[in-house]
């Protein structure tokens, strides 16, 4: 699979994962699906999400960081889930507890490739300098 759609396939899953941590936590607190303070927080999510996608393909200086804070995001907010969900041994918190142990397994590959893409870009430009 080549690195780029790895990338972009890593990202969904954690980004995923993410959105349905939320969604669910939301659920657990009474929110209604209809409601601000779950949509804008997923549309947040899925902005930055985009913004790295783009930005690993267009290869910019700052892809690798912006990686690593998303990626981070993203696995905060899924472990978040992991220890913040009640009734853990219900159907819901178990469901609950498998998307975050998925989406922090997502999250810690992406903040994987987030440094990956900081050493080539390093190393990049130290060939380049010192041709």
């Amino acid at each position: 699979m080549k690195e780029e759609t790895r990338f972009a396939f890593v990202t969904l899953i954690s980004w995923l994962m993410a959105c349905l941590i939320e969604i669910l936590m939301q659920v657990q607190i009474g929110t209604s699906l209809l409601s601000g303070a779950i949509w804008g927080r997923i549309i947040l999510m899925t902005i930055l999400e985009a913004v790295i996608i783009i930005a690993k393909y267009t290869q910019t200086m700052l892809a690798s960081y912006g990686t690593i804070i998303v990626m981070l995001y993203f696995g905060v907010l899924s472990l978040g889930g992991i220890l913040q969900v009640s009734a853990r041994f219900s159907g819901l918190g178990i469901l609950t507890q498998l998307i975050g142990v998925v989406g922090v397994m997502t999250a810690l590959t992406g903040i994987v490739d987030g440094f990956n893409q900081r050493t080539k870009a390093h190393e990049a430009r130290w060939r380049k300098k010192h041709k």
